[in-house]
């Protein structure tokens, strides 16, 4: 069983009535309805901003990963699908709560409802810790992502030595290879050195 971790700034009595209101919006907003030729369940959410920038997270990350053109409805589905991810179940700050309509399979709608219940919160609450949860997930991923090309570029970095040649060791040059101009001494320095260093 997941543990369940609250961020949200509220006393034990305003969790319970704001409990009693969630599930009170959810029986008022929960319904049925018919998406191509299939019956769903549709649910009218409250999520705070940052469960929202959490789907934003989400379909950053995907973006990220070549699904350029992810939309939200897509975001959202394949968080609900990848709840199994999360190690433990975080409630964001709840600050504005704006409501949003979420509709998904009745069998999918059964499993959320029930999961909610064994975790002993509120399906609103559930659906909130999933989308900020796996948002959090997204953007330490895309982090972690940043970093090792980051570090790529650093490692395959290109180091400027500074090389400068007295009379003695150019003579020596244009005895061997020829008189030529500065800039292609340069470049013959330049392929000498490289030629040294590639044999150590």
């Amino acid at each position: 069983m997941k543990a369940v971790k609250r961020i949200d700034q509220v006393n034990e009595k305003n969790r319970t009535n704001a409990m009693q209101q969630h599930q009170e919006l959810l029986q008022e907003g929960v319904g049925m309805v018919k998406v191509n030729g299939s019956h769903k369940r549709e649910m009218k959410v409250k999520l705070s901003a940052d469960d929202l920038r959490g789907i934003s997270q989400y379909k950053s990350r995907a973006a990220n990963t070549g699904n350029y053109n992810i939309k939200t409805s897509e975001a959202i589905h394949e968080m609900i699908q990848r709840r199994g991810q999360l190690e433990e179940l975080v409630i964001s700050e709840s600050g504005i709560l704006s409501p949003n309509i979420i509709r998904v399979d009745l069998a999918v709608y059964e499993e959320l409802k029930g999961e909610a219940n064994r975790y002993g919160v509120t399906l609103n609450d559930y659906m909130r810790a999933i989308f900020y949860g796996l948002g959090q997930a997204a953007k330490g991923e895309k982090s972690n992502q940043i970093k090792k090309q980051l570090d790529a570029t650093q490692a395959n970095r290109f180091v400027h030595v500074p090389l400068y040649l007295s009379r003695e060791t150019r003579e020596k040059l244009y005895k061997k290879h020829g008189q030529m101009t500065d800039d292609k001494l340069k470049v013959l320095v330049n392929e000498l050195a490289l030629k040294h260093l590639d044999s150590l």
